[in-house]
Parts: C-alpha cells; sequence; structure tokens
C-alpha cells in the first residue's frame, strides 16, 4: 500500500473532510445519518462513521480508505487491459499495468496526499467499462449504479452508453432502471433514522448549484475564458458540449457503423469512443474541478494498449493533470493556459484518430 504522507493536509482535508469527521463524531456516529453532512453522498457518509468507530487519526483512515480502492481500481484496469488485448501480453502485463496505475502522480496524490476518493468511483467505472465491452449489460449498469453512489462524477460515462445503446441495439433503455438499484441498497442505513429516497438527487442537486465558474482549475477549453463569466457562458458550454457528443455519433453512423454489428466494435474503436466521449464531456462542459480527469487519466492507459498512438496522448494529459495536482497541492505556480493548450492539441489529435478508424 501507498506509504501515507500523513503530515501533508491538503485544503480539501482541512476544510471539508475533518471537519466532516468531527461533526460526524460528535453527532454520535451512526446517529449523525439523521442529517446530511458535507456535500458527498450517503454512502461516503457511512464510510466516515464507520472510521470513527476505529482507532485512527482520521486523516490517516480518509488517506487508507482511498488507498484500499487505489488497489482495486489498478485490478480493474488490469483486467481491462487483459480483456481488451485478449491475455496478449500474460500474466507479466497484467502485473504491469497494474503496478504504474498505482504509481500514476495523480492517483497516488488523489489518496495519499489529497485524502480524496476518487478512486472509489472510478474503480466502478472502469468495471462498468469493462462490462459494457463484453455486453454484459446488466452486470454494467449495476456497476455503473455503484460508481453514482459514490460520486456524480460518473456521469463521465454516460455518453459512451448512450452511443451504444443507439447504435448496437442489443439491450433495452430499462436497463438504465438498474443504475438507482445500488445507491438506494446502500442507503438503507439511512433510512432508519428518517431520510428519503430522495435525499441522494437533492445532494447532486446542490453540488451542482455550488461553484458557478467556467472552470474550477480544470485545465480545459474554459480556462481561456474570464473565469466570472458562468452565468453568461454556461449554457453555451452546455449546448456545445451535446453538439459535439452529437455530431461524434453522426460521425460514428457515417463511418460505416451498422446497427448491431459485433465487428464494427473492436477494442480499439471501442475505447477510442469511449475516452473520446470523456475528454469531450470533461474539456467542455463548465465547472468542471481539477480532479476530474482523474478518470480519464487511467483509462486513457488502457486505450492505449489497443492502439499505441495513444500513449503519447495518455503522458501528455496525465502530465498536465500532475501540474494541476501540483497547482493545488504544493502551489506549483505556472502560466494555467499552457496545460489546458496541452489538453485541448490531445483532444483534436484523439478527434482526427476517431475519423481514421
Amino acid at each position: 500500500m501507498h506509504i501515507l504522507p500523513r503530515g501533508i493536509q491538503s485544503g480539501d482535508a482541512w476544510g471539508y473532510l475533518l471537519p466532516w469527521y468531527d461533526e460526524i463524531k460528535e453527532a454520535g456516529g451512526w446517529n449523525s445519518l439523521n442529517h446530511q453532512v458535507g456535500n458527498y453522498n450517503i454512502p461516503y457518509q457511512i464510510l466516515i462513521i464507520i472510521g470513527t468507530y476505529l482507532p485512527l487519526n482520521p486523516l490517516t483512515y480518509y488517506k487508507l480508505l482511498s488507498g484500499i480502492f487505489d488497489f482495486i481500481l489498478a485490478l480493474s484496469v488490469a483486467t481491462l487491459v487483459k480483456e481488451l488485448t485478449n491475455h496478449k501480453y500474460g500474466r507479466f502485463g497484467f502485473v504491469l499495468v497494474y503496478s504504474i496505475i498505482l504509481i500514476i502522480p495523480t492517483v497516488f496524490l488523489n489518496s495519499a496526499v489529497w485524502a480524496q476518493c476518487d478512486s472509489m468511483y472510478s474503480s466502478f467505472v472502469v468495471l462498468t467499462v469493462l462490462s459494457l465491452y463484453k455486453e454484459q449489460y446488466k452486470k454494467a449498469f449495476i456497476f455503473c449504479g455503484f460508481a453514482f453512489a459514490m460520486k456524480l462524477q460518473a456521469i463521465f460515462v454516460v455518453p459512451l452508453i448512450i452511443y451504444l445503446y443507439l447504435t448496437r441495439k442489443n439491450f433495452t433503455i430499462l436497463h438504465f432502471l438498474l443504475i438507482p438499484i445500488p445507491n438506494l441498497t446502500l442507503n438503507i442505513p439511512a433510512y432508519f433514522y428518517g431520510r428519503s429516497p430522495l435525499d441522494t438527487l437533492s445532494i447532486y442537486l446542490e453540488q451542482t448549484d455550488t461553484f458557478k465558474q467556467m472552470t474550477i482549475d480544470c485545465d480545459n477549453f474554459w480556462m481561456f475564458s474570464e473565469l466570472g463569466s458562468y452565468d453568461h457562458l454556461s449554457g453555451v458550454a452546455i449546448g456545445y458540449t451535446l453538439i459535439l457528443l452529437g455530431t461524434g455519433l453522426l460521425l460514428i453512423l457515417r463511418g460505416g457503423c451498422p446497427i448491431n454489428d459485433r465487428k464494427f466494435w473492436t477494442a480499439d474503436k471501442f475505447m477510442l469512443l469511449c475516452v473520446w466521449s470523456m475528454m469531450t464531456t470533461i474539456f467542455f462542459l463548465p465547472a468542471m474541478h481539477e480532479r476530474y480527469t482523474y478518470l480519464l487519466d487511467v483509462l486513457l492507459f488502457a486505450a492505449a494498449f489497443t492502439d499505441k498512438r495513444l500513449f503519447k496522448v495518455w503522458f501528455a494529459e496525465a502530465m498536465v493533470s500532475y501540474i494541476t495536482y501540483a497547482r493545488y497541492l504544493f502551489g506549483t505556480d505556472l502560466v494555467k493556459q499552457i496545460p489546458s493548450a496541452v489538453n485541448m492539441v490531445c483532444w483534436f489529435y484523439l478527434t482526427c484518430s476517431s475519423q481514421e478508424k
């Protein structure tokens, strides 16, 4: 397991995570479930509650909890690569992918330094992508439900699901009804304390209304805009993102994708669509945080094993993510537009690559 830098306390830790821990402990642990603590979903609040009963420093507990999911994430990505490459690289390749995921700077910094929990929802999104590739749709939607139960950012995989629904035509819209089930199940302890199933929805609605900026330090397209222009540009950004994603769908159909043609969905095309749609969503939607590229970092790495040209895209994007993390965690000073420009070059390269497929 990562060696936890216990002396490093991020702004999120002292400003949010540790106060949440103290509030939950003062409220009596499980009794705190009768009201919302913080702005993360109820399952995460339950995980914090468990920590208040353990003989651990709260910051260490947060980092340890996320560190455990780092290993689940590494296992998930290694399994995805094994499936995408049809076991081409054997046991050595599996161990190599597993190990590299654990030492990617953003993965290590996110849990061991930042004490954040992006490995939790990302693990389930990777398992969702794996199940979609294997056409195990019930399993895919259940995993997607667990991802949503952890964080709203699981929505980044939704464009891929919609693309597959509209082109493969081998699963029904009823599968989407499976997504709420994991969240409702994980929330059962809260129901005994008077919380309602609608609480989760209200939590996520409040999250989307909290940060009214075009970008919250995410090195995307909107880093080139005035940060105070949210009221004027947010609607435009959402519409523009939908147009780009819709254009991507039209190009897939125009490129000769017959409905439900399994031969079309080779591993490289599948993963290219996955990372392109995710990158488009993160790089063009408003109010994106710096940590939202975390999932992209790991899925780009997996995609590169199906198309080696993507290794340079992954390396460039991962380095930008690291610079963004360093800017927040260590106060590293760098003109923000430079990493954003690199990311946009990566997006254009990926877009052009998709047209060559």
